[in-house]
């Protein structure tokens, strides 16, 4: 890990967080493993949730390091290791308190947006689909409405590229509209069907009736 990413992830050294930004990309992912097991010890830490300097310094250095893989094009090389990360954060609470008018999400529900964010803008490459949509999957049964919205759209987003792979959680899919009135994975059965007709033909009668009622929602 670059001295100035261990001064911020071990020391906590927000002082650093601004010159982090000026090292070299390739500096920054020379030793991810290190830095991203720094942050899951952060983030896993029982004080974390209450703990707002070491919220920040997570916060910078993941944004630090996506930005060093995006800027790099190696997120094939490393989504297996942010992936792992995701699923360890969709581990803690991600459930949003209300506050008056307000809602505030958990420490943790913006890291498993951040890294879904970064993983599914390479929906288009397989290779990095395989390994993100069963984090997707496990997503969706979470009890945060911005992570299930954002997280059905980015699925719908991966249909276009990932049929077969996709068809896999077929029934995933279907449970989380019929179950869950999940209605925007609708849009995703005509990518998958090709793949996996049986299970959306079981459900059909009932995937019919709630594509209308939406329809009539929306209208």
């Amino acid at each position: 890990m670059h001295p100035l990413l261990g001064q911020l992830l071990e020391q906590r050294h927000l002082s650093s967080a601004r010159l982090i930004f000026s090292l070299n990309d390739y500096d920054v992912i020379s030793d991810l493993h290190s830095s991203l097991k720094a942050i899951r010890e952060i983030f896993d830490s029982p004080d974390y949730v209450d703990n707002r300097v070491d919220q920040s310094v997570v916060e910078i250095a993941l944004a630090r390091i996506t930005a060093a893989i995006r800027e790099t094009n190696s997120m094939e090389a490393h989504a297996a290791a942010l992936v792992a990360l995701l699923d360890s954060a969709l581990s803690h609470e991600l459930s949003s308190t209300s506050s008056g008018f307000w809602k505030d999400d958990s420490p943790h529900c913006k890291i498993v947006l951040d890294l879904l964010s970064s993983l599914f803008l390479n929906y288009g490459k397989r290779s990095i689909m395989i390994l993100v949509l069963p984090m997707a999957m496990k997503a969706l049964t979470c009890k945060n409405e911005e992570i299930i919205r954002n997280t059905s759209s980015y699925i719908a987003l991966a249909a276009i590229h990932n049929g077969k792979t996709l068809s896999h959680y077929s029934l995933q899919i279907i449970a989380n509209i019929i179950n869950n009135g999940n209605y925007s994975l609708l849009r995703v059965l005509p990518q998958v069907y090709n793949y996996n007709q049986e299970p959306i033909e079981a459900h059909l009668p009932k995937l019919l009736e709630l594509l209308h009622r939406s329809q009539a929602r929306i209208t």
